[in-house]
């Protein structure tokens, strides 16, 4: 299980790493705990269980949804803006706009530590969990490949 977080942040990261320049300047406002976290709609129970996998990455500006197995994924790479409780997205390769309600919380269930309930759009799960440790820190990889190998179910 370890090895398949791993995977997962290591594709977050790598798109990440990758600089999206652009002339707007994209506005973050509130929902900060939505941001720089990595979100799973459960943990999987062996490595060709299918599960999502939800980011946004401030530093970058892009928001990331992922579908993935140990052995396949698929993954839609997205720019927003997050104003209040809403996370407005477009999708570059599709060019197509979406607009999703986004609401994150502490909480308890299944022993993860933060829920975040989404709805509108066609991306991504509806709810996610995170754990306090799955901080995504970009600008050092060190860091990063060490907060994503504590990330274990």
């Amino acid at each position: 299980m370890k090895n398949l977080v791993m995977v997962v942040g290591i594709a977050v990261l790598a798109v990440a790493g990758w600089r999206w320049h652009s002339s707007a300047d994209v506005a973050l406002k509130g929902s900060q705990l939505v941001t720089d976290r990595l979100w799973i709609d459960h943990l999987p129970k062996d490595a060709r269980e299918k599960f999502d996998v939800f980011a946004v990455v401030t530093r970058e500006k892009l928001c990331f949804f992922e579908n993935r197995s140990r052995w396949q994924m698929a993954m839609d790479v997205c720019r927003y803006q997050l104003v209040g409780g809403e996370l407005r997205t477009v999708f570059p390769q599709t060019e197509t706009n979406e607009i999703y309600k986004v609401a994150a919380a502490p909480c308890s269930t299944n022993g993860f530590d933060y829920c975040l309930e989404m709805s509108g759009g066609t991306h991504g799960a509806r709810k996610y969990y995170s754990m306090k440790s799955w901080v995504i820190r970009t600008g050092s990889p060190g860091p990063i490949d060490a907060q994503i190998d504590s990330i274990t179910p």
